[in-house]
């Protein structure tokens, strides 16, 4: 009987080891890093220049987020996204910026793991009626 408790005992820690192992190795599929070299804004919240960590929160979960994470600090921001279709991936991992003279809005993030459009906030639909968008992309790194 003492035998057959802790085979059970050890056969729950490996368990939850190949567990957190696989959840581990599933976040480091789903991370990319890039250095934007300006501020920029998602939604109403301002980002500094910097190196950003960009990955989804919880790849196992019905409503989708991404966690942004200043590498430079360790601070970190979550934002609900809307999905793109992976199936439609095409090119480089990329993020690309809405700008509007000198501010900047993350538009979307294409990569072959990670695809979402980002919603534009208010400032930034108000800056689309007055001024001229352009395009800017920044590559993501692994």
């Amino acid at each position: 009987m003492i035998m057959i408790k802790r085979f059970i005992q050890i056969g729950s820690v490996f368990a939850l080891l190949i567990g957190l192992m696989v959840s581990a190795q599933a976040q480091k599929v789903n991370s990319y890093e890039a250095s934007i070299p300006f501020d920029f804004n998602i939604g109403n919240k301002t980002f500094a220049a910097g190196e950003y960590a960009f990955g989804l929160t919880n790849p196992l979960a019905l409503q989708e987020s991404l966690t942004i994470r200043d590498v430079k600090n360790g601070t970190t921001h979550v934002f609900l996204i809307t999905r793109d279709q992976a199936d439609e991936f095409k090119g480089g991992a990329e993020l690309t910026f809405n700008r509007y003279e000198d501010r900047y809005f993350l538009a979307e993030i294409a990569a072959p793991t990670l695809s979402a459009k980002f919603l534009r906030a208010k400032s930034e639909a108000r800056l689309a009626k007055s001024k001229t968008v352009k395009r800017e992309s920044i590559a993501l790194k692994r």
